[in-house]
């Protein structure tokens, strides 16, 4: 039997997201068949702290980082977003696990969730383990004579250096048999933030990252300003403001930009969840043919109408160094660094 016919191992990455010092990894790579890291965003438990936007721009960069260094390794990052043990049941569906690994959390809200996986993997027959990954020793090893938690530093570092054996780091693993197969997996942004993207009439392309914020509505609102020309008829002293909706089986984006003196241009786009296949495909070319051609067609000739009434070319800038705009909270303008995208 191929090493990819063999059930999987499922490794969750939480605040370890790293391939190096990993117990639960290696773990996983040590046990010989495929592996599927998952990473889960888990805003729905409650419980839970949830992130800020410092913690999202921080997550963004490490789960790109985190990607980046398990391709290399020959492994991928699924990443998914809800409640913990709904993401790893679907993650098990997906790809017929029969083992869920992960490194141990101390939060009491964090580890109640993970003992009651770990307790609902065992009932259904799977092997649930967790490891070691954060601390110089486990807080339930180390106790006072009377059976308690030390609560002075002296007496507990005094004990800690005659009874405690810290391990040494451990190695990242030099080659990951990474799951091959099929599994729906959302996008970076998707998890630490939404992103909308700017195309020019010259070939470019810009995109701004957008934090979902703290919030569980349905809809994301943001504003920042404009970073990136796009429209020869509009000059870059601009407002934009977002309006998302989380996708799901619909998907609506409005963006409205916006001068001292109010909008001048409003742009929207909906859509359904369409499964892609041949058949799709076909019914899309059939309804829509040479739609390219038209939108070409429509935006030229909304050009030569503006021209008459006065409306002139603006002069266009440089465009920006990085192709990233990370938009705070607050709609200002920061971190501008380009991640890697899963």
């Amino acid at each position: 039997m191929s090493r990819q016919a063999q059930a999987p191992t499922i490794v969750l990455f939480r605040r370890d997201l790293r391939i190096g010092d990993n117990a639960a990894l290696a773990a996983a790579a040590d046990r010989g068949a495929p592996v599927v890291a998952l990473y889960i965003l888990d805003e729905t438990t409650k419980g839970l702290r949830a992130m800020g936007a410092a913690s999202r721009w921080w997550l963004h960069h490490s789960l790109a980082a985190l990607g980046d260094l398990l391709r290399k390794a020959g492994a991928n990052l699924f990443l998914a977003h809800g409640r913990t043990e709904d993401a790893v049941a679907k993650a098990i569906d997906a790809s017929g696990a029969n083992c869920v690994f992960w490194n141990r959390r101390y939060d009491p809200s964090e580890a109640g969730v993970d003992a009651r996986m770990k307790a609902a993997l065992r009932e259904k027959g799977l092997t649930a383990l967790s490891f070691d990954g954060a601390l110089l020793h486990e807080p339930s090893h180390l106790k006072t004579g009377s059976g308690g938690f030390y609560k002075v530093y002296t007496p507990f570092w005094k004990a800690m250096a005659e009874e405690v054996h810290v391990r040494d780091p451990i190695d990242p693993p030099g080659s990951i048999d990474g799951w091959t197969l099929s599994i729906r997996s959302a996008s970076i942004s998707a998890i630490a933030g939404r992103a909308t993207s700017s195309r020019s009439t010259f070939g470019q392309r810009h995109s701004y990252l957008i934090p979902v914020g703290d919030r569980h509505d349905e809809t994301v609102r943001q504003h920042c300003d404009k970073r990136f020309y796009v429209s020869p008829f509009m000059a870059m002293g601009l407002n934009y403001r977002f309006r998302i909706g989380l996708p799901d089986e619909n998907v609506a984006i409005h963006i409205t930009a916006s001068d001292d003196q109010g909008p001048l241009m409003v742009a929207s786009f909906s859509g359904k969840r369409r499964a892609l296949s041949d058949a799709s495909l076909l019914r899309a070319f059939i309804s829509y043919p040479l739609l390219t051609l038209k939108v070409t067609a429509g935006i030229h000739w909304k050009a030569l109408r503006l021209w008459p009434m006065g409306i002139r070319l603006q002069e266009r800038p440089a465009p920006p160094h990085h192709s990233i705009t990370h938009v705070a909270m607050d709609g200002r303008l920061r971190a501008k660094a380009e991640p890697d995208i899963i």
